[in-house]
């Protein structure tokens, strides 16, 4: 069964998936839609230190016939997502300005960083193993910001489960590797997607200087070199400003305390 809110939205009342073209439906969007499904085959796990996540998409334009391409993606992106069932539905854009407002979801070249896919995420999901209730971030054209809720069940949400779904919900927002916000055409502003275009702009600064130097620390967040490895070039002030912005200091950087893997434990932990 699937239940109607606000602004003409179905939200399906279990977790399976349903076929593409139920989903699109659902959702507003015509049957051609160049929809794009990012999913994991069950509850992430690691495999040689990798977690397997899928891309699905429409074999022909129009038709419910679909291509599973299979992501390793790093277990430093991965590891806070152990346990957990993902599924994340939108649709491919050529990149974030394109995306506009909408959360992203960016496939990169390891190698290169180049921007290989680019997904503006009308839905995303997360369940904790085999519980009954799990995360949903909902955006369509209009929202200024993604609406996210508890799903599976009639609240009171109490329990275990519950910790699980809000956990969720915190990931879905503020992961490196979902709920990137997208840039508006013509926006000059410092990560313009806000707090978590700023985390990704600084954790892929540092793995860069990591590759190119060989060395895990030694550098230091607030220095011109480093600001200029930045997408942003942010000066000396609006970084502190943004660190804080991000609830960290640079010295919870520089040692290692807090990385990308484990940032959203980390600022869990130290919320007062």
């Amino acid at each position: 069964m699937s239940r109607r809110e606000g602004g003409g939205i179905i939200l399906a009342a279990d977790w399976e998936p349903n076929p593409p073209e139920l989903t699109l439906d659902q959702l507003g969007l015509p049957p051609d839609a160049p929809w794009r499904r990012i999913r994991s085959d069950g509850p992430v796990s690691f495999v040689n230190g990798d977690a397997q996540v899928y891309i699905e998409q429409p074999l022909f334009t129009g038709t419910s016939t679909r291509v599973t391409v299979g992501i390793l993606a790093p277990q430093a992106t991965m590891a806070e997502w152990e346990g957990y069932h993902l599924d994340l539905f939108g649709l491919r854009v050529p990149d974030k300005t394109a995306a506009g407002p909408a959360p992203t979801f960016l496939l990169r070249n390891d190698r290169t960083g180049r921007i290989i896919t680019c997904v503006q995420l009308w839905r995303q999901r997360a369940r904790y193993q085999r519980s009954r209730l799990y995360a949903e971030v909902l955006w369509r054209p209009g929202f200024d910001e993604a609406e996210a809720g508890i799903r599976g069940g009639n609240p009171p949400y109490r329990g275990e489960e519950r910790q699980h779904a809000e956990r969720g919900i915190m990931l879905l927002r503020h992961s490196p590797l979902v709920g990137q916000r997208g840039k508006k055409e013509g926006d000059g502003q410092l990560w313009p997607g806000g707090v978590r275009d700023f985390l990704d702009d600084l954790w892929s600064t540092i793995e860069k200087w990591q590759n190119a130097t060989g060395k895990q620390w030694g550098f230091r967040v607030a220095s011109r070199a480093f600001h200029e490895r930045m997408q942003e070039h942010p000066s000396r002030s609006a970084m502190y400003d943004w660190l804080e912005k991000a609830k960290i200091r640079p010295q919870h950087v520089e040692s290692g305390q807090v990385t990308r893997s484990n940032y959203v434990e980390f600022v869990g932990r130290t919320a007062p």
